[in-house]
C-alpha cells in the first residue's frame, strides 16, 4: 500500500513492488511493440534492414589515422587520395572545379546526358547550390533514390 508522507511524497513498500513486475512487463512489452510497429510505418524511421555501420576497409583505415598524428606517408592530401580512389572503385567519377564550370556550360547537362550531385544537406543545397545540381543528401539516401 502507498504511504502518504506530509511532504506530498509517495512511497511504495517492496511488497507492492514485488508484485507489481507483471504490470512493469506488460507496459514494457507494449512500448516495444508500439514503437516497432510506428517506426516501421514511419517514413523517417530507421530501416533495420540497411547497414548504418562502416565497412571493415573502412574502420581500420580510420583507427589507423585516429591519433591525428600525421606522418609524410599519411598526409592530409593522401587521406583525399584514397577517399577519391574509394569512391572511384564505386562509380564516381570527381571533377576538379575547373571542370564543373564547364560541365554547368555544357549543353548535355541540360539534357540529362550530364548529371550533377550536390551531396550536402538540404539548408546548405538551399543557400548555395550548384545551378542544374540535384540534391542527394548521403545521410537521407533514401528519399532520393
Amino acid at each position: 500500500m502507498l504511504q502518504l508522507f506530509s511532504q506530498g511524497i509517495f512511497l511504495a513498500s517492496s511488497k507492492d513492488l514485488n508484485s507489481s513486475w507483471p504490470e512493469w512487463l506488460f507496459v514494457l512489452g507494449l512500448g516495444t511493440a508500439l514503437s516497432v510497429i510506428l517506426n516501421h510505418h514511419s517514413s523517417n524511421g530507421l530501416d533495420v534492414s540497411r547497414d548504418y555501420f562502416l565497412s571493415a576497409e573502412t574502420i581500420s583505415f580510420n583507427d589507423s589515422n585516429s591519433g591525428r598524428q600525421h606522418s609524410s606517408g599519411h598526409s592530409f592530401e593522401t587521406e583525399v587520395q584514397q577517399s577519391i580512389e574509394r569512391l572511384m572503385q564505386k562509380g564516381f567519377q570527381p571533377k576538379s572545379t575547373a571542370e564543373v564550370v564547364a560541365l554547368m556550360e555544357d549543353p548535355r547537362l541540360e539534357s540529362g546526358e550530364v548529371v550533377l550531385i550536390d551531396a550536402r544537406n538540404e539548408t546548405l543545397f538551399q543557400e548555395r547550390h550548384i545551378p542544374g545540381a540535384y540534391l542527394l543528401d548521403h545521410y537521407k539516401i533514401d528519399q532520393y533514390i
